[in-house]
């Protein structure tokens, strides 16, 4: 019983110390602000130009309302020097660029100005790895994966002396031994 007494005794004087200090603060003076007032109210620091919201809405229509009637639809052509996109250069003017096939994913070496050669496809399944060189007469030859494995730098040459295709070298006409014994003696 001495602790109930106690505990109220305690409530009654916290509770008129609190009421007291609400009591001095709104004696104060004409700067203190009512218990859950809006600060915003209180306060005049509406920015300029805004408006209050009145139920209608305040839009200007030619902001972001605006009809497609008069829009110019600009379709992008690829300039002629720009390679398609993906696309990156290689030795010997020529042009790698990949992509997939069902299945199968590609890569190939265009050669823009080689009189013989046309391109390189790489085509991996995931499993193994094929090479076709495409000549300009049309045919299409398979070549050995273990020795085109960096086709994106070797030279056109190398590529047609793998598959066979290289073009022997044009011999001059044939000298004769005995031209060849005035050439020494002059």
């Amino acid at each position: 019983m001495k602790y109930f007494v106690l505990i109220i005794a305690i409530s009654i004087c916290f509770s008129a110390c609190s009421s007291g200090e609400e009591n001095k603060t709104a004696a104060n003076g004409a700067n203190s602000v009512a218990p859950n007032a809006n600060s915003a109210a209180a306060t005049n620091s509406a920015p300029t130009g805004m408006q209050p919201y009145n139920g209608v809405q305040n839009l200007n229509p030619n902001a972001f309302n605006a009809s497609n009637d008069n829009l110019k639809v600009v379709t992008p052509a690829p300039k002629k020097d720009q390679l398609p996109y993906g696309s990156r250069t290689a030795p010997d003017d020529s042009t790698l660029t990949s992509g997939s096939r069902g299945k199968d994913f590609f890569e190939t070496r265009t050669f823009n100005n080689h009189p013989v050669l046309l391109k390189v496809e790489k085509i991996m399944d995931g499993k193994t790895t094929k090479y076709k060189v495409y000549l300009k007469n049309g045919k299409v030859l398979d070549a050995p994966a273990d020795k085109m494995t960096n086709y994106a730098a070797l030279a056109p040459e190398n590529i047609l002396d793998i598959v066979g295709q290289l073009p022997k070298p044009q011999t001059g006409p044939q000298v004769k031994p005995a031209e060849k014994n005035d050439q020494k003696q002059q």
